[in-house]
């Protein structure tokens, strides 16, 4: 339970209820299970990670006659910071006063029905105030509160919350993308691969892989300010206007300064169908070690909501490739040559 303020909650591979009526904002990343999220007035939550076949709303104190689902019709991008209204989102609207109950990223609004909802009851309520007996451990507080590996109720303040499932929550599996994963421009004629393996400890991410087999040097990996005239840019833009676009942006939030290797917001490779989105999240480096392959590397602080987003299986990696390195007459894909996915089959529950 969140309460009031600007939160974020990331739950557990369990069946976990999670209160998002306190009057603010919050952001969950559910896990895995069949888990409840319960809604209430004037408050917003985005759900980063809502399973339709399997997750659940429950109203409180509103009436189930004034619930409106609908596809978002925003075109905005921005990374973790899209418009809820985004075209890529569902909705749940309390149409009284147009309030956004509820913000699904990647989730159709077809696939929500009638099964999804539930009305809040005094049994039920009664269930939740009596989990000590259950043996439930309860935690009150304000910012961070971390679970254990029994059962845990977290009971956030009146300020920022981030309640967190603790990094023994879940584990990661190595992620592998080649051109055929790349999205939304597949790569066919690359016989490029890359290994990432991510770890999220204490709230920082480190990730370490490596390339091979590329057909170009990394973009910017060279020191260059243009395009190679070889290069094939998938989605027909102008080379000028191509290099000029990812220039704007030299550094990432952190400071790392720009490369060919960026973490971006959206999922692909699963369940939910592929998406993209070019903002940066944050530049990795790069390193060649020949004309075909290399290592990559980073280190990021994230922030609890880019936490959520990432356990909610939404980042991905993009290797845009640029300059022919051993003169075959093979230059690169600047739009991207290796898409890797941080999906659902990289991120586990436990």
């Amino acid at each position: 339970n969140p309460k009031e303020g600007n939160n974020v909650v990331i739950a557990s591979g369990d069946s976990d209820i999670i209160r998002g009526t306190g009057g603010g904002f919050n952001t969950i990343t559910t896990g895995t299970g069949k888990d409840t999220i319960i809604l209430g007035k004037e408050t917003t939550n985005r759900v980063l990670d809502f399973d339709p076949a399997n997750d659940r709303f429950v109203l409180s104190g509103l009436n189930p006659k004034n619930i409106i689902v609908a596809q978002g019709k925003n075109p905005g991008k921005g990374g973790l910071d899209q418009p809820l209204d985004s075209v890529n989102n569902a909705l749940i609207i309390d149409k009284r006063n147009e309030h956004i109950l509820a913000s699904l990223p990647f989730v159709k609004a077809s696939d929500i029905s009638e099964k999804n909802f539930a009305r809040n009851t005094a049994e039920a309520n009664r269930s939740l105030r009596g989990l000590k007996n259950e043996g439930f451990k309860s935690q009150r507080g304000n910012g961070k509160l971390t679970g254990t590996q029994g059962h845990d109720r977290l009971i956030g303040g009146s300020g920022d919350d981030f309640l967190y499932v603790g990094d023994d929550g879940f584990k990661l599996n190595t992620a592998k993308g080649s051109g055929k994963t790349e999205f939304p421009f597949r790569v066919d004629d690359t016989p490029g691969t890359t290994e990432l393996t991510p770890e999220l400890k204490d709230g920082v991410l480190r990730v370490n892989g490596s390339y091979k087999d590329f057909d170009a040097f990394p973009l910017f990996s060279q020191g260059e300010k243009e395009i190679d005239p070889k290069a094939k840019i998938l989605n027909g833009s102008d080379p000028k206007a191509l290099i000029e676009n990812f220039l704007k942006v030299p550094k990432d939030v952190e400071g790392n300064p720009i490369s060919g290797t960026h973490l971006h917001f959206s999922p692909s490779g699963d369940s939910r169908g592929s998406f993209a989105d070019a903002t940066v999240v944050r530049y990795f480096t790069n390193t060649p070690t020949d004309a075909k392959s290399g290592t990559i590397s980073g280190e990021f602080e994230l922030s609890p909501a880019e936490q959520a987003a990432f356990l909610a299986g939404d980042f991905y990696t993009n290797v845009h490739s640029n300059v022919d390195g051993d003169g075959d007459g093979k230059a690169g894909f600047p739009t991207g040559e290796n898409r890797i996915n941080f999906n659902r089959d990289v991120i586990q529950f436990t």
